[in-house]
């Protein structure tokens, strides 16, 4: 199990918070994807109630595929999720219908 700590961009409703994801490479690494989750668990479209992330680079791993550009994408989720992969559908259709409203409930999630 591998930790990756990375600095969520300032204009995100993540602030300039460092943000924590774990990573599990399987056994067939490098044909099969890592499993991936944000630990502590944070607010997020693209993850579950236990932290578990999913996205296209995920669901699209090839060889070529790497951590470095799997947290690169992890990064860019903070700033714009990826609806089509979404595991937490509240969040999700409060992303897609009004901005102002998701942006506050991750804010307030965040606080707790």
């Amino acid at each position: 199990m591998w930790h990756a700590t990375l600095e969520a961009p300032p204009k995100t409703p993540y602030g300039a918070s460092k943000v924590t994801i774990l990573i599990k490479c399987p056994h067939a690494y490098g044909i099969d994807p890592p499993r991936v989750w944000f630990d502590p668990i944070i607010p997020h479209v693209n993850a579950d109630e236990t932290g578990r992330i999913a996205c296209s680079y995920l669901a699209q791993w090839t060889l070529e595929s790497n951590l470095l550009g799997l947290c690169d994408v992890i990064l860019g989720l903070l700033v714009e999720p990826e609806p089509e992969f979404a595991l937490n559908s509240e969040l999700c259709t409060a992303f897609r219908d009004t901005p102002t409203k998701y942006k506050r409930a991750v804010a307030k999630a965040l606080k707790k």
